[in-house]
């Protein structure tokens, strides 16, 4: 499939690109897995490759999100952590440049506040991470 304008879905819903700090977008596609690789009495590593990889999807937020925004990122990035232990993304594989689509979870994210007013509150960039099961 062509690049259809977004870098993520998650549970089918796009992650928007303007909540994304482009310069910190990074994946790992397509990790290759070892089952018990060795290195003999030769010094040669021997490795079984498993036919499943894994991709890594890790980016920041823009900065000063505000609270209504992070909330609305927060419809779209489960919150509970029973929610984001299997959640299914759909994103751009740069190694087939093609859509790929997996089940992940989301580790922890940490919400640093950049500033609050009676209102409001505005928070620092958040990094957020997916690591495919």
């Amino acid at each position: 499939m062509a690049f259809a304008g977004y870098l993520l879905k998650i549970n089918g819903t796009v992650f928007p690109g303007t909540y994304i700090l482009r310069d910190t977008w990074n994946t790992n596609p397509d990790q290759i897995q070892d089952d018990d690789s060795f290195i003999d009495g030769d010094g040669v590593l021997d490795r079984d490759i498993l036919p499943h990889t894994r991709s890594k999807i890790e980016f920041s937020t823009v900065p000063y999100l505000n609270l209504n925004e992070k909330m609305a990122m927060q419809e779209i990035l489960p919150t509970s952590r029973t929610e984001r232990i299997r959640v299914t993304a759909q994103y751009w594989n740069d190694d087939t440049n093609e859509y790929k689509t997996g089940y992940f979870y989301i580790p922890d994210i940490n919400y640093p506040i950049y500033d609050t007013t009676d209102t409001d509150i505005l928070y620092n960039s958040i990094r957020v991470a997916l690591i495919e099961y």
